[in-house]
């Protein structure tokens, strides 16, 4: 009898696996639905007008194109780094801009040296497509490098001068990432100084309008995740989400092995 119900109960347990894989392969079902969203097993539908679709577990595409943020806060904060490093100041340390109405571009932020400024009359969100022009001063660590032939950054490291190739602007308020290990990838987020005269400044677009006629928003795994837990279901699109949160996870790791969450230090 004993035999008889474990029998039972393995071939009950197999045909719902089973049953469930079939659900999971057919992509015409949804899964969950409601007035706003219908999930299915490889894509999320918004109102049958934006779609996001995954093509593997490690490739999403999206054709959904969001407003400019009307509640975008505007205050900034950033910090500045060299060849795509964090090397200005410690973790936590950041500069900050309260963005009012009266500002265009800032003084020349001293490298190493955290900029707050007083409070003024800023408005409390930015406006679309706020333009911003952010200015650095380079001249203590070029005089270092006249003087020494390197710089010792926040860390304790030497920065030699034949080493330094890129100046880089890091930071939570897109355009600008945390993502360290992409920065010099990202040549918006690069400073220049065109005449010499060791301030380097970039133009960043804060809160832009989107471009009704973008290409489709693609998301592909950059990041090795191997060495975190693996999750596979019948459901593509859990798989892909997994997947995307590991690799948010390992961005967020700073070179010290904190982790910034938002504004906050873990």
């Amino acid at each position: 009898m004993k035999m008889k119900i474990s029998r039972m109960v393995i071939s009950i347990l197999f045909y719902t696996l089973f049953i469930n894989m079939l659900q999971a392969q057919d992509t015409s079902k949804p899964i969950v639905q409601n007035a706003e969203y219908s999930v299915f097993s490889n894509r999320i539908e918004q109102q049958s007008k934006f779609v996001a679709k995954t093509i593997s577990a490690s490739e999403i595409v999206s054709n959904y194109k969001s407003p400019a943020n009307k509640f975008l806060s505007s205050s900034i904060s950033f910090k500045f780094s060299i060849n795509g490093r964090g090397n200005e100041m410690k973790p936590g340390v950041d500069h900050h801009v309260n963005y009012g109405t009266s500002i265009t571009e800032t003084n020349p932020i001293v490298f190493g040296e955290q900029f707050k400024p007083a409070e003024s009359n800023q408005q409390p969100y930015l406006q679309p497509d706020t333009k911003l022009i952010i200015r650095l001063y380079l001249r203590k660590v070029s005089a270092d490098f006249s003087k020494n032939g390197f710089y010792i950054d926040c860390n304790n490291n030497k920065i030699f001068k034949e080493d330094f190739k890129v100046e880089c602007i890091a930071g939570g308020t897109a355009p600008m990432i945390w993502d360290f290990d992409n920065l010099v990838n990202h040549t918006k987020l690069q400073l220049k100084d065109n005449d010499g005269d060791g301030i380097y400044e970039t133009t960043l677009i804060f809160n832009a309008a989107k471009d009704e006629k973008q290409t489709a928003a693609v998301w592909k795994l950059t990041k090795d995740i191997s060495a975190y837990p693996q999750y596979k279901s019948p459901y593509l699109i859990s798989d892909a989400i997994y997947n995307i949160s590991l690799e948010e996870m390992v961005k967020a790791v700073e070179p010290d092995s904190t982790f910034r969450t938002g504004t906050e230090w873990v």
